[in-house]
């Protein structure tokens, strides 16, 4: 039976009238999109690929699917959803297919994450019981600053 650790940091989070969202990062697909606003075709973020190449910076209006971000190896990194108080990010991918997870950012409280370590599954939900080694949030209703590191066993 392997071990894999899943590293996905998530600070600052707010999404309501172009307020900063916060910095994400995903330390096996090295997804980091930063500087994160969601109003009115403000600044959303910067998008890097696995082998830390530039894709491009993604910017929303009123909500609209802004795009699906691909590498130039055609790496899939994920799709980008924005809207006034919702983050989401889904069907991310490294270098190698792997699923990272579907990252959810709804007024500042993360209302869902599912990671996926592998194809071979190891499910977990972060709201509910699961395989979580170390995660602190500082407030319910908004999170200021967490942490999750998650640690899946593959079979």
């Amino acid at each position: 039976m392997l071990t894999a650790v899943l590293q996905l940091h998530i600070s600052a989070l707010h999404c309501s009238n172009g307020e900063h969202v916060g910095t994400v990062y995903v330390s096996t697909a090295v997804l980091h999109i930063s500087a994160l606003h969601c109003s009115n075709d403000e600044h959303v973020g910067t998008v890097y690929c696995s082998n830390g190449e530039h894709v491009g910076t993604v910017y929303c209006s009123n909500g609209e699917h802004v795009g699906t971000v691909y590498c130039s190896n055609g790496e899939h990194v994920g799709t980008v959803y924005v809207s006034t108080a919702v983050l989401h990010i889904s069907a991310l991918h490294c270098s190698n297919d792997e699923h990272v997870g579907t990252v959810y950012v709804s007024t500042a409280v993360m209302v869902n994450m599912w990671v996926q370590c592998t194809a071979v599954m190891m499910n977990m939900w972060v709201q509910s019981t699961a395989v979580m080694v170390n995660m602190w949030v500082q407030s319910t209703a908004v999170m200021m600053n967490m942490w999750v590191q998650c640690t899946c066993l593959l079979q």
